[in-house]
């Protein structure tokens, strides 16, 4: 730093020179980099030699360094000073005046003291400002680093106020230079009288310099560079971003899009009194809607089907099987238009208050107060028009339809009304039906009856090995709309279902269950009484299935069942999911259908190859056959018990309670549902999933004697409604 002779100097330059003509262009590359972004507008970049020139000329140039102070105190450009000391004592004097000298801010390549630039010249007023390459590029064309002056008083790790000058290199002050253009010395004295190093103090030259981060590691030759490490630079950056304007604008943001977040869902609950209310997760917010009570009346909006859902941040339902645009999380589209419309709206705002973007309180509560008045307008108008929408929905904001009618289309079932109809009478009515067989093919062999198709349950699931939990979850609604189509369902005909009734696996009844939950109603869906044999045992003919009994290999585009105009009954399932939440919260009736030593599981594993033996925790172990159908009468199909003698079986108070129905595939449970549905039970719901689904994930808990599973009551007798045995019954 001290040269002895200019022999030796001249020696010294000529040697750095040749070693650093290489690593020049890597830095001025990355200052290119980081200020490219800044060309031609308020931040126009200074070239370091144009300003080391411009110093030594005399002219009047304040420079300020708005790096960090752990930078600042390795080295700072002789005569800068840092931007806290700028702000307090030099700007307020600079603020609105044309003739005052050159600002120069610098940082370390130039970005942020570009991104200083702008809002000095926005939202101050400055006009005569440039920006700095910054300290790497000063080692190179502008000359030496100095160590800088402490604030008189401060500790050893005290704050640093600028950095003592180099005569002749820079001969002015910054203080001499804010004076002679305001005429007056600046506000306060600390710049030139409260640092330990008055502007006359001999300055501490320094190869030392900072230079953020290893990325930026490209320095002259001849300095010894210090950084930060990789975490501390990315924590630097971010805390850097957030302050300041900074924090103001990511405070509007935050606040507008929170807004959506936690109060949106709610506000359904505040207009329609459907039950969801405040909660930290979305599906706290939503569990307890009304569309999961399966009751008269649900949520207009939770309810939503079609183009109607993206205005109510259910994008997901909406885009259920298009390509791509499945991958959009719910709110996407709400959430677009919801920052395009307020960003236009804060622009506006801030051109009326001078340019000076998101500042100050009173422009950040404008902001703020505007993104509230959106929030409620749009929630208001929407639960409006949704209420207009909907006439079967009695409530909205307090008000009461006083005569709420049914959707078009729709019919209420009184509770206790069968849903099953006899072989006389559909044998009576078989061209007013639309026929749907749910055995498989290889079961259909003896016989369908006359028109019917085929639709056995795993055409309508997802299928798969039964050990990855999918094997009987239904396929999207999009596919079984095209599938049911192409049977010959389109929504406006009456629908009967029939299987193999007690002598088989239920499947009617899951496929009943499914007609169900797509809410394809149509004018009437039925379940034949007593199944195949029942119509056999009849006298009623059968015939051979063909080719057109089948479901075709091919069902073409899902478009095809757009006229159905279905909406999901989503409480009609019950998913691994809210399962979970139902049996943690309590109150829910959870019932496991299969045999007992399917729930009581066994050591050698599961019946039908599920990953674990067992059964749900917390489940009641109620087999099917045994409950739902009258003792054996010898010969033919066995009729169904009464409803009160169902009822009877089940714990005191099953009929108001929360229902969830499990088997091994949900196809027993499906066919339970059904019966429940038929005998007024208001609150149960199918999990189609069932004990495959559950027992593949091995993050769930599981009772029983099986392996994978805990036993906690291996010495007490088996969780049960009655405590008998089962009987009859067969598999999924």
């Amino acid at each position: 730093a001290h040269l002895g002779s200019s022999e030796l100097k001249t020696t010294s330059l000529a040697c750095i020179a040749e070693m650093t003509s290489r690593d020049r262009e890597a830095a001025v590359a990355m200052v290119s980099r980081f200020t490219v972004s800044f060309s031609g507008d308020e931040a126009t970049l200074l070239p370091t030699a144009q300003l080391r020139d411009r110093i030594r000329q005399g002219e009047h140039v304040v420079l300020v360094d708005v790096r960090d102070i752990e930078e600042q105190k390795v080295s700072m450009i002789p005569g800068a000073v840092t931007q806290q000391t700028f702000e307090t004592e030099l700007l307020p004097a600079l603020k609105g005046r044309a003739d005052c000298p050159l600002v120069v801010p610098y940082c370390t390549v130039g970005y942020r003291s570009g991104l200083y630039c702008r809002s000095l010249v926005r939202d101050h007023g400055l006009s005569n400002v440039r920006n700095g390459e910054g300290v790497i590029m000063w080692t190179f064309d502008g000359g030496r680093l100095v160590r800088p002056a402490r604030i008189l008083g401060a500790s050893a790790g005290g704050g640093v106020s600028r950095a003592p000058t180099l005569s002749p290199e820079n001969p002015w002050t910054v203080v001499e230079a804010v004076e002679e253009c305001v005429g007056a010395r600046p506000i306060g004295n600390r710049v030139a009288d409260d640092t330990e190093d008055s502007a006359s103090a001999h300055a501490e030259v320094t190869t030392e310099v900072h230079v953020y981060g290893k990325p930026w590691d490209c320095a002259s030759e001849g300095y010894r560079t210090v950084y930060f490490s990789s975490s501390k630079g990315a924590r630097k950056y971010l805390l850097e971003k957030l302050k300041g304007k900074g924090a103001r604008i990511a405070a509007v943001w935050a606040w507008t899009l929170g807004l959506f977040y936690f109060f949106f869902t709610p506000a359904c609950g505040v207009m329609y009194n459907c039950g969801c209310k405040l909660a930290l997760s979305k599906w706290g917010q939503v569990a307890t809607c009304n569309i999961f009570d399966e009751g008269p009346h649900r949520c207009p909006w939770c309810s939503c089907s079609g183009v109607s859902c993206l205005l109510v941040a259910s994008d997901t339902r909406f885009f259920q099987g298009v390509l791509l645009f499945d991958l959009l999380p719910d709110g996407f589209c709400l959430t677009v238009l919801t920052v395009a419309l307020l960003r236009l709206a804060y622009q506006r705002i801030d051109r009326c208050v001078g340019g000076a973007s998101c500042s100050g309180a009173p422009v950040v509560a404008t902001k703020m107060l505007l993104a509230s008045s959106w929030f409620l307008a749009y929630c208001v108008v929407m639960g409006g028009f949704f209420f207009a929408l909907h006439g079967d929905y009695p409530y909205f904001l307090g008000i009461e339809r006083a005569s709420p009618v049914l959707a078009a289309g729709a019919e209420q079932r009184p509770a206790g009304t069968s849903v099953f109809i006899n072989v006389t009478r559909l044998h009576a009515h078989l061209d007013e039906w639309v026929i749907l067989d749910a055995r498989l093919p290889s079961s259909a062999q003896g016989g369908i009856i006359p028109g019917a198709v085929l639709v056995p349950w795993e055409e309508l699931a997802q299928g798969g090995a039964v050990t990855d939990g999918r094997t009987s979850l239904l396929k999207n609604p999009p596919e079984l709309f095209a599938l049911l189509a192409a049977a010959g369902v389109t929504g406006n005909q009456s629908v009967v279902v029939y299987g193999t009734w007690d002598q088989g696996w239920g499947e009617e009844g899951r496929l009943y269950w499914t007609l169900a939950y797509l809410g394809i109603a149509g004018k009437q869906l039925a379940c034949l009484e007593g199944g195949v044999g029942a119509w056999y045992a009849a006298g009623f003919p059968l015939v051979a299935p063909t080719k057109a009994s089948l479901l075709p290999s091919s069902i073409g585009s899902v478009g095809s069942a757009s006229s159905m105009a279905a909406a999901v009954e989503f409480q009609a399932r019950a998913s691994t999911e809210l399962v979970q939440f139902l049996a943690n919260r309590g109150g829910a009736l959870l019932l496991d259908v299969r045999e007992r030593n399917e729930y009581l599981g066994s050591e050698g594993g599961d019946l039908y190859g599920s990953k674990r033996s067992g059964h749900i925790p917390q489940a009641i172990s109620w087999p099917w056959v045994e409950h739902l159908f009258a003792t054996d009468v010898g010969s033919g199909t066995r009729p169904l018990n009464s409803c009160e003698d169902i009822l009877d079986s089940l714990p005191p108070g099953a009929e108001s309670a929360d229902i969830v129905v499990y088997c091994t595939g949900g196809i027993r449970s499906g066919f339970v549902y059904m019966v429940f549905r038929t005998c007024g039970f208001a609150n149960v719901r199918n999990y189609d999933g069932s004990w495959y689904s559950w027992s593949a994930n091995e993050g769930l808990m599981c009772e029983g004697q099986g392996l994978g599973c805990s036993d906690p009551q291996a010495d007490n007798s088996v969780r049960s409604d009655s405590g008998g045995s089962g009987s009859g019954g067969m598999g999924r």
